[in-house]
């Protein structure tokens, strides 16, 4: 009968502790014993933060734990919350947490330090040996630790899961982690509903993330109640390490907030509110991307000793476990009677299942880290994060899990409102839009341009909105690019709505064209010269758009409201912009023009708002031959169609840079003013008569 396998795992960290558990509870025997540098499990008050266990590693592999029952309840579901800023407080993600699991995209939190607590609890006391420094693994199997003259072992095998600068690691190559380029400080606000209930507020349930200028702030709720909050930046190595040095606990908070100075006060509360005594600097370093060793009998790595990463993925711990649960399956295997699997061979299998698994979640992780700290961020973290999820599947519609119920209403800047709902059955999807204009664009062509785009997948309107179709996921395309095509034109359901017009007056252009071809400039009739009908389409309270088709061109006029004169003011400067292009190198681009009073091609169109409260502004486009060819008309289309809100959001985000510019200089100008605070101020004495007299102190 073979012997029982002894198996050292360095490392009681939640990697080495999954392991160990799931090795404990299996039907095979392993001869387990765990090695931590801590002296005790309390040696350490702070383990760090808070982990989101996701369903299919962490979630799963605490399940194969038998651990569920302890864990339901300290799993925080409503820690699912998120939001995602920029340095102006503005709100471009919020995603809520439920309160109850729903499904397999669950991501729970739960604090690390009560995730340790349990699966300590669950593993032989006996098997983990405390206060052990690893000095060497020798490669006989054995482990050497300091203060110890007998080597401990030998070991079958022996698990590398002691973390970033594991030594372990050391015995199967020689790659050492590198900085990341990233370093931070962390605070904590111990009772923020009592001390700070508007920063209670602002981070919600879950976390909090913002980002700009190469840099992130973030805050996180903890199991506790308490907010972790986090400093993000680029630095060379050592700088975080040498400003708590130089200027202490409560010094370095002011450089945090001389940092920020120029973010919104709301988000550099955060570090006003956060209790300087528990700050902490973290210089981030990370492993190569795709890093992997030759396989050597009796060792191997899990987690961080494997693949370090930085914490921006909310993958370490998940990847960890995951790594966990493959290694302690193969070994299991390698135990029964029944398969011709040797130990070698299995931590063999592990490491080739692992490596390409643990080689995404690098990049991912990689990708996060770049786009988080560039200076286009957060836009290119969400960009970022949409490119992963479409590589991860060959359509957003195609999941690996079972479909889920769906009942959700969002609206976009324009108010078109979409309903995207399962009301018969989870795997039918129902799409439905509302837009104001709808009975225009019906005028203008719309049901035809929808019919050529969605043909058989349209069902008759749900109530309360203008137009449906319905996606069935178990009769999707066979082909990916066909399903791929099917998501492309689903996303584009409001501009190809909006395309009826745009379209027609196209087509109008062409006919006109062909028909003024015949006559000269002098001798064309007049409805030639003059062009087609104004079409108007009303898709805001206040706001129209009007499409003009004549021989030799096509009018496209928006109206716009400017609520304050500021507005009015970028809006002028960005237009100029536009047409300064247009004249230095872009002579393709369609012409630009701004006016407060209608064009004349508005002359005679009734409904007109009034502009002579000022609020209102036309802005032409003049869309040339070379605009309108059927090689670029779809392209005119969807780009003419979202000119308003790209303009409004440019108006937005100058005031924004404008205001964060002055925020800037005021916090310049009051350093200045605190370093011409007189050092020695004024002070007041009495004499023994009881006459006073000041004096310099």
């Amino acid at each position: 009968m073979a012997s029982t396998p002894k198996i050292a795992i360095v490392g009681a960290g939640p990697a080495g502790l999954t392991l160990a558990r799931l090795l404990y509870v299996s039907e095979a025997k392993f001869d387990v014993t765990l090695y931590e540098l801590d002296a005790s499990p309390i040696a350490r008050p702070d383990q760090g933060g808070t982990l989101d266990l996701h369903a299919d590693t962490g979630l799963a592999a605490l399940r194969k734990c038998g651990l569920w029952k302890l864990l339901v309840g300290c799993l925080r579901y409503d820690g699912q919350e998120m939001i995602i800023a920029d340095k102006n407080a503005t709100q471009l993600v919020h995603m809520g947490g439920g309160k109850q699991n729903t499904g397999v995209f669950d991501r729970p939190e739960i604090d690390r330090e009560r995730l340790k607590e349990i699966l300590l609890e669950s593993v032989p006391k006996e098997s983990v040996r405390w206060g052990r420094h690893l000095r060497e693994v020798a490669e006989d199997g054995k482990l050497i630790f300091d203060g110890s003259e007998e080597a401990e072992g030998p070991f079958d095998l022996i698990v590398g899961a002691d973390g970033a600068f594991s030594k372990v690691r050391a015995r199967l190559h020689g790659l050492k982690p590198t900085y990341s380029g990233i370093s931070g400080f962390e605070m904590e606000i111990p009772e923020p509903a009592k001390t700070c209930p508007h920063v209670n507020k602002m981070v919600g349930r879950g976390a909090l993330f913002a980002m700009g200028d190469c840099r992130a702030v973030g805050g996180q709720r903890m199991g506790n109640d308490s907010i972790k909050i986090r400093s993000w930046f680029q630095c060379p190595k050592g700088e975080a390490q040498e400003t708590l040095k130089k200027y202490g606990k409560k010094g370095t908070v002011e450089k945090i907030l001389e940092r920020h100075a120029d973010w919104a006060p709301e988000l550099t509360e955060l570090f006003r509110q956060g209790d300087s005594d528990k700050l902490r600097q973290w210089t981030l370093y990370e492993l190569p991307v795709g890093c992997k060793w030759e396989h050597k009998k009796g060792f191997t790595l899990i987690g961080d000793a494997a693949t370090l990463t930085t914490p921006f993925g909310g993958e370490g711990v998940n990847k960890a476990m995951k790594d966990t649960l493959e290694l302690a399956e193969q070994l299991e295997k390698s135990q029964d009677p029944n398969n011709n699997l040797t130990l070698d061979q299995a931590v063999q299998l592990f490491e080739q299942m692992m490596f390409p698994r643990a080689e995404k979640t690098q990049a991912m992780i990689m990708s996060n880290k770049q786009h988080m700290f560039h200076p286009d961020a957060p836009i290119g973290v969400m960009t970022g994060m949409m490119k992963i999820m479409a590589n991860d599947s060959s359509s957003i519609f195609v999941k690996l899990a079972p479909p889920v119920a769906i009942d959700q209403v969002v609206s976009d800047f324009d108010n078109v409102a979409f309903h995207v709902s399962t009301p018969d059955s989870k795997s039918k999807i129902l799409i439905s839009i509302s837009v104001k204009c709808f009975r225009e664009l019906l005028h203008y062509g719309a049901q035809e341009v929808l019919e050529r785009e969605y043909g058989s997948y349209i069902v008759a309107p749900e109530a309360g909105y203008d137009f449906s179709i319905l996606i069935d996921l178990e009769n999707l395309p066979s082909d990916a690019e066909a399903r791929e095509d099917l998501v492309r034109r689903v996303s584009l359901l409001k501009r190809n709505a909006m395309a009826a017009p745009f379209e027609r007056a196209f087509d109008d252009f062409g006919k006109r064209q062909e028909e003024a071809s015949k006559f000269t400039r002098e001798s064309a009739p007049e409805g030639v010269r003059e062009g087609g009908e104004v079409m108007a389409i009303h898709y805001r309270d206040e706001e129209a758009i009007y499409i003009k088709a004549s021989h030799d061109r096509v009018t496209v006029i928006f109206s716009t409201i400017f609520r304050e004169e500021t507005d009015r003011i970028f809006g002028k400067v960005f237009l100029q912009e536009f047409v300064d292009a247009r004249r230095r190198a872009i002579q393709n681009a369609p012409q630009v023009l701004f006016r407060n009073e209608p064009p004349l091609e508005l002359q005679g169109v009734p409904g007109l708002p009034s502009s002579k409260t000022g609020e209102v502004g036309y802005v032409t486009f003049v869309l040339f031959p070379r605009h309108l060819t059927p090689q670029r008309r779809q392209e005119s289309i969807s780009h003419v169609q979202t000119f308003r809100d790209y303009f409004h959001y440019h108006i937005k985000a100058s005031k924004a840079y404008i205001h964060s510019r002055m925020r800037r200089r005021t916090a310049d100008f009051l350093q200045v003013l605190n370093r011409a605070r007189p050092e020695n101020e004024e002070k007041e004495r009495k004499t023994a008569s009881g006459r006073t007299f000041k004096f310099q102190g």
